[in-house]
């Protein structure tokens, strides 16, 4: 059995390999969405505007102190784009490389950096929408920036608890961590919920149990409250949710609404990520994987952690969903529950990773090594056959590939740029369709809606419309770009 054990591991390997490439390789030909030509369409700016922002549309404030920054200076259809895409991807492999780290290096220092590359593989895998956090910047910096500083925060912090650190170095991590709890509460209202209430969790157990790093949780604590407060209680976010909620902004809610609400975003989203076959074969891998029983150290055997930390994990990602369901009801875009997956993620490691030898005795009997072999295998196919993978593999070699699609995209842009030179300001160009992968907020037929208006602003134009595409099988495929007739709608 020992072969076909190895095999269905190399397996595993090949698989999450063959994703990680397609997940970091489509990075290339990402190209800007809506937003993202609205915030480049500005003028560079200064706190004022920040101000004003926060007053007037939303608590995020660190966010837009770096559109402000760095979005009306960079050229987003130039290749700059997706380099600072491919930060945020590294961003990713950072956190996670961290976090195993923490866990595992000094019992498989050399496995480290592939288990985390494999993680970022398996997260890409199994998210709702790839698109709207790897290949979108504006979802990029809003969503995946404070998932992974919040992630290091933690990390961070963990390192001062260790008994070698001197009091200057623990002193130096967590002034590090305070400024990241700054930087992560200011960019997202969701991220700055779940950080400060593991900050609050950690800190009244650090204190509980007398560690040595209980003062450093409470100042990171004291820092989070701060930071969550100044983003989820400024006065620009009752501007945007009336505006994006209309009349019912300020009607209320019932309790039972909230209720009814709050158990289909459990049964839609969490319910599918427990029974989701990459999930269940991963976590059968690694408790029938006798390294991953062999690792557990002394701490995390007190039953103490066993109740605590999947409590935490899952009192923080419920609390998410029952603020959605109170506050707008319906379910958020998928951004939002591709941030929710990675902190789901991580606390499932977490929890496999304290109860690791209370299951094996339980289960040493069961998890042979059949059991390995076959989870091993499903886990590999699963991961080749997933929604995302299966898209990322349509988009490189199916009919109309990523790499058509960036090259026709900024053959179009050049068009416009055209049109504007030539005087026309009511334009409509027949537009090229995203790849599967990408985040699909590309201009429609009608010129008022967002992303229409967002790249007109940025082109120059007063209105700009999509027209029906050519089809893909004709080879000419002009992307000709048309002044639009005032008296004809457009199609």
């Amino acid at each position: 059995m020992r072969i076909p054990a190895r095999a269905a591991n190399t397996a595993v390997a090949i698989c999450l390999g063959i994703v990680f490439l397609f997940s970091a390789l489509l990075v290339t030909w990402a190209l800007p969405v809506a937003d993202d030509y609205c915030r480049a369409a500005e003028p560079a700016q200064d706190w004022y505007s920040v101000i004003e922002a926060y007053r007037s549309w939303t608590g995020r404030w660190v966010a837009m102190t770096l559109y402000s920054a760095f979005m009306p200076r960079l050229n987003i259809l130039s290749y700059a784009y997706p380099a600072i895409l491919s930060l945020l991807y590294a961003g990713y492999c950072l956190m996670f490389y961290l976090v195993l780290r923490l866990l595992f290096a000094e019992q498989l220092p050399k496995r480290v950096l592939p288990l985390a590359l494999g993680f970022v593989a398996f997260y890409w895998a199994s998210i709702p929408s790839p698109g709207q956090t790897f290949y979108w910047l504006t979802g990029g910096i809003e969503y995946s920036l404070p998932f992974i500083l919040s992630v290091c925060v933690i990390a961070l912090l963990v390192s001062t608890e260790g008994t070698a650190r001197s009091a200057s170095r623990a002193r130096m991590l967590t002034c590090l961590a305070c400024v990241l709890v700054v930087l992560a509460t200011g960019l997202h209202e969701i991220v700055a919920i779940v950080l400060t209430f593991v900050l609050a969790a950690a800190t009244v157990i650090a204190f509980a149990r007398k560690t040595p790093g209980r003062v450093y949780w409470s100042i990171a604590f004291v820092c989070g409250v701060v930071g969550a407060a100044i983003c989820v209680l400024a006065p620009g976010n009752d501007v945007r949710f009336e505006v994006e909620a209309g009349p019912a902004a300020h009607a209320g809610r019932a309790l039972g609404t909230i209720v009814l609400d709050f158990a289909q975003q459990v049964r839609g989203e969490l319910i599918p990520w427990f029974t989701d076959v990459k999930f269940l074969a991963a976590s059968l891998l690694l408790l029938a994987s006798p390294w991953f029983r062999r690792i557990q150290p002394d701490w995390a055997q007190a039953r103490f952690w066993r109740v605590v930390i999947p409590a935490v994990w899952l009192l923080s990602i419920n609390g998410v969903f029952l603020a959605l369901a109170a506050a707008v009801g319906d379910s958020g875009p998928g951004r939002v529950y591709n941030l929710l997956y990675g902190f789901f993620l991580l606390g499932w490691l977490a929890t496999l990773f304290v109860w690791s030898r209370d299951l094996a005795p339980e289960l040493n009997d069961r998890l042979t090594e059949w059991t390995r072999t076959l989870s091993g295998f499903v886990l590999a196919l699963a991961l080749l056959t997933s929604v995302n993978t299966t898209h990322a593999l349509d988009d490189f070699v199916g009919q109309y590939t990523a790499m058509r699609y960036a090259a026709e995209v900024r053959e179009t842009s050049a068009r416009l740029k055209e049109a504007r030179a030539r005087g026309e300001l009511d334009v409509t160009v027949e537009y090229p369709s995203r790849p599967e992968s990408f985040f699909n907020a590309d201009i429609g037929t009608d010129s008022s809606k967002m992303p229409n208006r967002c790249v007109a602003k940025y082109f120059g134009l007063a209105k700009l419309r999509r027209a029906a595409p050519a089809p893909l099988s004709d080879p000419k495929a002009p992307w000709a770009v048309s002044q639009a007739e005032p008296t004809k709608p457009s199609r």
